[in-house]
């Protein structure tokens, strides 16, 4: 399982990289925006 710590533009842009690959991983924020929660998990990531 691949950690991504941080959100925003670089954190959602390997979200993306994972998901065409088809790699599960989850995503961290100390301070998450919810506009990049909500995309992270449109992409289907927890």
């Amino acid at each position: 399982m691949i950690l991504v710590y941080g959100l925003g533009r670089s954190g959602l842009g390997v979200l993306r990289f994972l998901k065409k690959r088809g790699l599960p991983a989850r995503f961290y924020d100390d301070r998450p925006k919810e506009i990049e929660v909500q995309e992270a998990l449109r992409l289907g990531f927890t």
